[in-house]
């Protein structure tokens, strides 16, 4: 049953999240268009803080490539101005896993931190 949850929500991440980012991308996208596509993200978003407010991950207590993919679309929020002010549980799940060694280790390498701290001597 673990199998089929993992798959359900990459599936949903998929379908039901990053689709929902690609006009957003796109300058040439009437504003109702994004309007709109904000407001099915802020939808899609409250559905996963239902999870994330019993579990620290997708799929409970294990971080799962599905949490990496989640993890890895809801970074576009920034840039794209999506508001996740009202998702705090989500906030905090983007914070739990960037906080992980080994993403933090892929988002230096990849110049996506902007906080980073001075090295030491």
């Amino acid at each position: 049953m673990e199998h089929y949850r993992l798959n359900e929500w990459l599936n949903f991440i998929a379908t039901e999240i990053h689709k929902q980012f690609a006009p957003l991308w796109h300058v040439e996208t009437p504003a109702a268009t994004q309007a709109t596509q904000r407001a099915t993200l802020a939808r899609r978003f409250a559905l996963i803080e239902e999870t994330l407010t019993e579990r620290p991950f997708l799929t409970g207590n294990m971080f799962t490539i599905a949490d990496a993919y989640l993890f890895t679309v809801v970074r576009w929020a920034d840039p794209l101005k999506v508001d996740l002010t009202a998702f705090p549980p989500l906030r905090k799940f983007q914070e739990r896993v960037a906080a992980r060694p080994k993403v933090r280790a892929a988002l230096e390498a990849e110049h996506l931190v902007k906080d980073r701290a001075p090295a030491t001597v």
